[in-house]
């Protein structure tokens, strides 16, 4: 079990900043938080809940991921339409709501029951297009939306083009990575308690993600496609 003082959640924090954040924040948070979900990944491992509630600031100016109770072993997740590149999908949507303090389904069905307004929400997604949601945003943006909506379930996410993008972005840009977000609140103490996974920006037990993987790891897997997921 890991127990780590965290501080606030980046929802928060954004709220603090007045509702946005510079694009040198946001490309900094990007910079983590796909190490993050990629770690994740790693271990077999989806997250499927990633929102700015969920991303909290840790020691430092880490960024850490909670609400694990979501989490599911990718390969055996009964639903296929959910999957690794969904994460990171949402990894992008999250970093736009950063940059643009809004997004265009937010709100939507309001008093509606949670199935109907999950249902409205994935037809306006799949009603715009990457390039009219980022609209205002850089290019690179839609760039990783249209590469994640590109990619089958089975394939591995373009974690490296996406993050080379980000800091090519970033150093054209003169930034320094100084990671300071503003007022960001983050805790004094380091209170810490067994293992963690070794990756900066993610909170994860390793006995949490042990109980999540090793049942399905009986399981006589018969057959499977070999894939080429050679990174562009």
């Amino acid at each position: 079990m890991v127990i780590e003082l965290l501080g606030s959640n980046l929802q928060e924090l954004l709220d603090r900043c007045g509702g946005k954040f510079s694009l040198k924040k946001v490309l900094m948070l990007a910079n983590q938080l796909i190490e993050a979900v990629e770690c994740m990944h790693d271990k077999g491992v989806i997250h499927r809940d990633i929102k700015p509630e969920n991303l909290l600031m840790g020691l430092g100016s880490n960024v850490c991921q909670v609400a694990v109770q979501l989490c599911v072993p990718y390969r055996f997740w009964p639903c296929k339409q959910q999957g690794r590149r969904n994460d990171m999908e949402s990894l992008a949507y999250v970093l736009v709501y950063f940059l643009k303090g809004s997004l265009p389904w937010q709100g939507l069905s309001a008093g509606s029951n949670e199935e109907e307004i999950n249902e409205d929400v994935m037809r306006k997604k799949f009603a715009i297009k990457p390039e009219e949601l980022c609209e205002s945003c850089p290019p690179e943006f839609a760039v990783w939306i249209t590469s994640c909506q590109c990619t089958h379930f089975e394939d591995m996410p373009y974690y490296t083009s996406i993050k080379a993008r980000c800091r090519r972005l970033f150093k054209s840009k003169g930034y320094v990575f100084d990671y300071e977000y503003d007022s960001a609140e983050t805790p004094k103490n380091d209170i810490k308690l067994g293992t963690s996974v070794e990756k900066p920006g993610i909170i994860l037990a390793t006995q949490d993600i042990h109980d999540l993987v090793e049942p399905f790891s009986r399981i006589r897997i018969i057959s499977e496609d070999v894939l080429d997921l050679k990174e562009s």
